[in-house]
C-alpha cells in the first residue's frame, strides 16, 4: 500500500471513529485528533520477522506517547507495508483534541489481499469503541469515554452493574424454578 493511500485511510478512519463515538458517548469530541499506538501483544513472537519484532519492541516503548497523523504514519507505514490490521477507536476526550487509540498487529504486509478489514473503504482499519466494563453490550445508554481516567467512578459503576446483574440472575432463577 502506498504511503498517501495509507495516510488517507488513516484520516478517514479517524473521522469515522470520532463520528461513531459521538453517538455513544456523553463527551464533546473535537474534530482535531492525535493518536496513541499500541501493539496487540507485549512481547516478541514467533512468526514475526526480525524487523517486525524490532518494531514491536519500539511500539511497546512508545505505548503512551501521543502522535500527530504524520508521526503515526511514519511509525506504521514501512516500505509500502502496513500492519495486517489496525483497530481504531476514540480513547479519550481532551481539552484541545480527541485522542484516538490504534491497536496494531505486529505483522506487516504489502498487498491488500493480505490485510484484514478489506471489505470496508479503509483497509487495514476497523472502527470500534472500547466499552467500559460496567456497560452492557446492548445498552443504548451513553457513557463517558474518559471512564478509564476516573477510578472512583469506575468502581461505583462496576458495583451498580454487579447489583443489576444479581437482580437479573435472581429473576431468571425465579422464572426457571
Amino acid at each position: 500500500m502506498d504511503r498517501d493511500r495509507f495516510r488517507t485511510n488513516l484520516e478517514e478512519a479517524a473521522k469515522a471513529a470520532i463520528e461513531f463515538a459521538r453517538n455513544q458517548v456523553t463527551n464533546k469530541l473535537l474534530a482535531q485528533y492525535k493518536f496513541v499506538i499500541a501493539p496487540d501483544g507485549d512481547d516478541a513472537r514467533e512468526g514475526l520477522s526480525e524487523e517486525e519484532n524490532k518494531r514491536l519492541v519500539t511500539r511497546i516503548k512508545e505505548k503512551d506517547t501521543v502522535f500527530t497523523i504524520e508521526e503515526a504514519v511514519n511509525r506504521l507505514w514501512s516500505r509500502e507495508r502496513v500492519p495486517v490490521f489496525i483497530d481504531i477507536s476514540v480513547h479519550e476526550s481532551r481539552k484541545d483534541f480527541t485522542l484516538i487509540h490504534l491497536l496494531t498487529d505486529g505483522r506487516l504486509r504489502k498487498e491488500d489481499k493480505d490485510l484484514y478489514y478489506t471489505q470496508g473503504p479503509m483497509p487495514p482499519f476497523h472502527v470500534c469503541l472500547r466499552l467500559p466494563p460496567y456497560q452492557d453490550f446492548d445498552s443504548i445508554e451513553k457513557f463517558d469515554v474518559n471512564w478509564h481516567k476516573k477510578p472512583l467512578l469506575l468502581k461505583w459503576k462496576l458495583w451498580l452493574a454487579k447489583m443489576r446483574n444479581k437482580r437479573r440472575i435472581k429473576r431468571m432463577k425465579k422464572n426457571v424454578g
